[in-house]
């Protein structure tokens, strides 16, 4: 069998369950006994129960990414943003893991670099007829701009 890394469990730091997915399943649960979203929350428990039963997994729990996707879902976050949401999480560590690069004059992860597209924009969603599109509609009161700046 393959090595390969599966999103959501594991941590290098931690070789049981990460706290933080502890967290945040009793937050999605507690949002699913309220009526707030049951979006993939039973698929989720299901996957928890299954990982617990298999020896290959003794080691390999569920990371904070394992229920962050189905609280974002359960928000009302659209699926166009769910990668967007999983990079925001980690934009304070990367300026730690940066700060800390620089302090000690020492090269954080050299082989990465992103060879992707750039200069892309978000325009998946149709602005409504005052340009602002709701993003997360469990939320009404949060929105965006979709109209250029000036």
């Amino acid at each position: 069998a393959q090595k390969q890394k599966i999103p959501g469990l594991g941590h290098i730091e931690f070789k049981g369950i990460d706290p933080r997915a502890r967290i945040l399943g009793k937050i999605c649960h507690q949002m699913v006994e309220e009526g707030k979203g049951d979006t993939f929350m039973h698929i989720a428990k299901e996957m928890h129960k299954q990982i617990d039963t298999i020896p290959y997994f003794d080691k390999i729990k569920p990371n904070v990414d394992f229920y962050s996707g189905v609280l974002w879902k359960n928000l009302g976050i659209p699926d166009q943003l769910m990668i967007i949401m999983f990079y925001c999480s980690r934009i304070a560590g990367y300026i730690a893991n940066i700060c800390l690069a620089t302090e000690k004059s020492t090269i954080v992860f050299p082989n990465q670099a992103y060879v992707g597209k750039t200069n892309l924009l978000f325009n998946d969603v149709e602005p409504s007829s005052s340009g602002v599109i709701p993003l997360f509609p469990a939320l009404k009161h949060s929105a965006v701009s979709c109209q250029p700046s000036a």
